[in-house]
């Protein structure tokens, strides 16, 4: 099931966090921030009382955008990642957003992969985006005449 985040889920969002980054972790207050009060969607997936996935796509009232912020399971390949942009999507096409953007690490090819066939289109590479030697890529999905 996937549902808006609620303070309850805060200990497996920081654990998900903590397992799938290394580097650039939220911690519990910023954790706390987004779902309480950031500008945009924060989504879980749950089985039962268990959250094993997240996603936090930011809205900005002067983009026709929104922004994958972050995306996170610790059930890779269950196919979490989709239905959860999927969901965001399908939310944002109601609100008249014009499509998403992500930033994604040049060096994650399974990310890229599914990106690609939901059909993100790569717009713009970025030189050590993530620090030195650390690059990523945005890519951007357009939704025109899905709503």
């Amino acid at each position: 099931m996937i549902r808006l985040a609620q303070q309850k889920d805060l200990n497996d969002i920081l654990r998900i966090e903590r397992t799938a980054f290394k580097k650039y972790q939220f911690d519990r207050n910023q954790i706390k921030y987004l779902i309480t009060k950031g500008r945009g969607i924060f989504l879980v997936t749950v089985a039962g009382d268990f959250v094993h996935s997240y996603i936090y796509c930011v809205i900005t009232k002067r983009s026709k955008y929104a922004r994958i912020h972050s995306i996170a399971t610790i059930c890779p390949r269950k196919g979490n990642a989709t239905m959860m942009i999927l969901k965001a999507e399908e939310i944002l096409k109601k609100m008249k957003k014009k499509g998403m953007t992500l930033d994604v690490d040049v060096k994650n090819k399974k990310a890229i992969k599914l990106y690609k066939k939901m059909g993100y289109k790569m717009i713009k590479h970025k030189e050590n985006y993530y620090g030195r030697g650390e690059h990523a890529d945005r890519y951007r999905r357009d939704f025109l005449n899905e709503r």
